[in-house]
């Protein structure tokens, strides 16, 4: 009975490779949301230290990425390698480009790997809370006539310390927007 089982599977399989069901177009909708029109403002704030001293200037939210897609065409294929997407994503950090207080660097100390919460606040008030923390603080070289600048990367880890859980990013739409 088990090789019946195994035998009906493939055969299905071979099916749905050689014959299967073609994709079909959808059409594009409106949306029913609104864009951002301006980048003015964001926020990044970090649960150790909501007074943090730096000044946002530019930065990117956390990014979402699934990974290199598998690899799963075998021998049954005709003219196309097939392939699969990963079931895991990867958060790609959040960056910000900011101004800062040289008093700053004694909390960088302390505080670079270790885990907190952090939220990116967008321009409409949404947010996005991570576990995470600060990963990398860059500082740019120090010019006459330039205001000094740091790169501050804040990747996201997944892991919810206290409950020892993974927990992935929660975003909040603003009020009126959703």
């Amino acid at each position: 009975m088990t090789s019946f089982i195994i035998l009906a599977g493939l055969a299905l399989l071979l099916w749905l490779l050689v014959l299967g069901v073609a994709p079909t177009p959808s059409t594009r909708v409106t949306p029913s949301g609104f864009f951002l029109q301006d980048g003015y403002r964001f926020l990044i704030t970090l649960s150790n230290d909501t007074s943090v001293q730096f000044w946002e200037k530019q930065g990117k939210p956390l990014g979402v990425d699934s990974g290199e897609l598998i690899a799963i065409s075998t021998m049954f294929n005709n003219r196309a390698r097939t392939f699969a997407f990963r079931k895991l994503l990867t958060f790609e950090a959040a960056e910000v480009k900011a101004a800062y207080d040289p008093n700053l660097m004694s909390y960088i100390i302390a505080d670079t790997g270790f885990p907190q919460v952090v939220t990116y606040r967008w321009p409409t008030n949404a947010t996005l809370c991570w576990y995470g923390g600060i990963q990398k603080f860059m500082p740019d070289e120090l010019e006459e006539g330039k205001q000094p600048e740091a790169t501050v990367a804040f990747p996201a880890t997944n892991w919810d310390y206290t409950n020892n859980v993974e927990q992935l990013p929660v975003y909040t739409a603003a009020a009126g927007t959703a």
